[in-house]
């Protein structure tokens, strides 16, 4: 029987000064100060922000770039106002 080979997958990590591109995954933090995954729609240069799709709702939201991170645990402790 021949061997299955499975493909390997590159987790892609961001520096702390990079933007995300339209089309990545992030993990972000909402109104309701909830960590919440979603999906990059646009990205806003001038204001430094993303128009995020919410992955559990399906709702748009717009995240200024300090609320969002590769991972929860980056964003542990961050509060919006």
């Amino acid at each position: 029987m021949p061997r299955k080979i499975k493909k390997v997958v590159e987790i892609k990590q961001l520096q702390e000064n990079e933007n995300f591109q339209i089309g990545d995954f992030c993990y972000f933090v909402n109104n309701q100060n909830k960590i919440m995954l979603g999906e990059v729609y646009r990205v806003h240069e001038n204001e430094n922000a993303y128009t995020v799709i919410e992955q559990t709702q399906f709702k748009y939201c717009v995240v200024p770039h300090s609320f969002c991170a590769d991972s929860q645990k980056d964003l542990k402790g961050k509060k919006r106002r």
